[in-house]
């Protein structure tokens, strides 16, 4: 343990600590078996000295510490953490310039040290290293549920019926012939009216009549029957009797 970077890292001035310190003293723990407990001995014979900035930088490595070190160091500190704790409640004297505000970040960062001595962190392992472990491996390309979902959208709207070969959803019908303009409301796929076929089948109807009685009238030859709507009792055309004027 380097006795002149702790000396540096928690001197009585309002001076910050280098943060190059903190990790220094982090990778200290694993130097040999003694070092953690070594440490946190200082530490908190530091920290019970009545000077605000000297607390305020103790806590402020043994936070990161227990976040980076061994852990060997966590369960030493664990041990005295009355003293940790009894900086929750500090009321050291008022700074002349800047009041309470020294105590309270005293008090503020004595919680974050408590957190962190307590916790347990089962991402690190006993070097300090991350592990990953809690965290769910994913295949390359795939995508978590809730972002699948979200991407689907609303399935409850939409219906699929097997029956028929058919998909129905938001009002519009595919039949087997085809999908024409999925998805898009542009195209109306509905099928057609049987008002229409009847009206183009009579229509086919009446043309192929007036062909028929034409051709007759040329050739001499009596028309085919052809079916009509207003034919006789049994359905089929009759033309008019040959020489009944036109």
């Amino acid at each position: 343990m380097d006795r002149s970077a702790l000396n540096k890292a928690t001197s009585a001035d309002d001076t910050p600590t280098p943060g190059y310190l903190y990790t220094e003293i982090a990778q200290s723990t694993f130097a040999d078996l003694n070092a953690c407990q070594q440490l946190a001995d200082y530490l908190i014979k530091k920290l019970e000295k009545d000077n605000p900035h000297v607390k305020l930088k103790c806590l402020k490595i043994i936070k990161h510490v227990c976040e980076q070190g061994k852990p060997e160091f966590k369960r030493a500190i664990q041990r005295k953490a009355e003293v940790v704790k009894a900086c929750l409640q500090y009321r050291g004297t008022p700074d002349p310039l800047k009041g309470d505000a020294p105590n309270k970040a005293v008090r503020e960062e004595a919680d974050l040290a408590v957190k962190a001595v307590f916790s347990s962190n089962a991402s690190l392992n006993a070097y300090g290293f991350s592990t990953g472990q809690g965290k769910k491996m994913q295949g390359f390309g795939s995508e978590p549920s809730e972002d699948i979902s979200s991407r689907i959208g609303n399935l409850s709207s939409n219906s699929f019926s097997g029956g028929g070969g058919s998909f129905e959803g938001g009002g519009r019908s595919f039949g087997s012939g085809g999908m024409v303009g999925f998805g898009n409301p542009n195209f109306d796929n509905a099928p057609p009216r049987k008002d229409d076929d009847s009206v183009f089948n009579k229509a086919m109807s009446s043309t192929m009549s007036a062909v028929s009685y034409l051709q007759s009238k040329v050739t001499g030859a009596p028309p085919p029957p052809m079916p009509s709507s207003g034919g006789g009792s049994d359905g089929t055309y009759r033309p008019p009797a040959v020489g009944g004027g036109f």
